[in-house]
């Protein structure tokens, strides 16, 4: 690939300002940060009681990954801790799902299963 990273971050900041600025979207303050994997395959953490370490509720990497960034959530395989494209299929469903309910005012403080 010759497509520097910078490149596609400035690609990518100024395909969502073009997209959702109308709304209020703003790069430079929305965006914490991005990642760019360049493989055509990836890995998701899977946990393992042998190996990894007591998390707190909620501490777990996957489950602070999924949190919401201001109006970003994330929806992918590593949010449901599983490299399965049902998995990021789930997770997709779940952040929507979750959305949905807080623009229609419904459930705000609950946090459904997943979210």
């Amino acid at each position: 690939m010759t497509t520097t990273t910078r490149e596609v971050f400035h690609w990518l900041r100024s395909g969502r300002r073009a997209h959702c600025s109308a709304g209020g979207f703003d790069p430079a303050r929305d965006i914490e940060a991005i990642a760019v994997n360049r493989w055509p395959h990836g890995y998701a953490f899977e946990p393992s009681p042998l190996f990894d370490p007591d998390y707190g509720p909620g501490e777990a990497p996957y489950e602070t990954g999924r949190r919401r960034f201001g109006r970003v959530a994330v929806a992918n395989s590593d949010a449901g801790a599983s490299a399965y494209l049902n998995v990021a299929i789930d997770q997709a469903l779940a952040r929507r799902q979750r959305a949905l309910r807080l623009t229609r005012g419904k459930n705000s403080n609950s946090r459904p299963s997943g979210s």
